[in-house]
């Protein structure tokens, strides 16, 4: 019983040593670089979805604004319109009540 342990204590030993000089391959290296990289990837494209949204809220506000500049010079001009029709019909009742 006493050499069953022994071998066994003893082929332990000599995979933990095996284990300790076994050096990093490729795959190793590879995960060790996605880990670094998957992050790094996520974060950029979280910064360019995040500046491609701003810019078209930036458009947007822009076109909005334009077309509220759009609706407000008709506006005036309606105004102006309007205020040019009751001068005329102020004058036209005008000269039609005092002619003879």
């Amino acid at each position: 019983m006493t050499d069953d342990l022994t071998t066994r204590v003893d082929k332990l030993t000599r995979d933990i040593g095996e284990l300790k000089d076994k050096r990093k391959d490729g795959w190793d290296k590879f995960q060790i670089i996605a880990a670094l990289l998957i992050p790094a990837s996520i974060a950029a494209v979280g910064f360019m979805v995040s500046k491609s949204l701003k810019e078209a809220e930036i458009a947007s506000a822009k076109e909005l604004a334009s077309g509220q500049e759009a609706v407000a010079r008709i506006n005036a001009r309606v105004g102006q319109a309007n205020l040019v029709n009751s001068f005329m019909d102020a004058l036209l009742t005008r000269i039609i009540h005092d002619a003879p």
